[in-house]
């Protein structure tokens, strides 16, 4: 039997501007630690470096679609797998 599927059923639901919900709570999270920075009392010329690496992979993992991302599951969706199958028990057998 063959059942026709909409093209747009993993349409994610758009919760602040464009963003789906992860997707902006890893843009908050690197904000949130990018100001978290400026809070210390160490200089400035090490505070950038930091800063701009937080805010380099806020950017990354909330706003750049990947390729994977476009047109089937999500980056995180593929991390998700990856942790999974590398914290999987393993059993002993010829191919391991």
């Amino acid at each position: 039997m063959d059942v026709k599927i909409p093209a747009n059923y993993r349409q994610s639901f758009k919760w602040f501007g464009n963003l789906d919900a992860p997707s902006a709570i890893f843009l908050g999270v690197g904000v949130v630690f990018s100001l978290k920075t400026l809070t210390g009392h160490s200089p400035i010329a090490v505070k950038i470096p930091e800063i701009a690496a937080a805010m380099t992979l806020a950017a990354i993992f909330g706003l750049v679609r990947f390729p994977m991302d476009l047109y089937g599951d999500r980056l995180v969706t593929w991390l998700k797998r990856a942790v999974a199958f590398y914290r999987r028990e393993r059993k002993a057998s010829y191919f391991t």
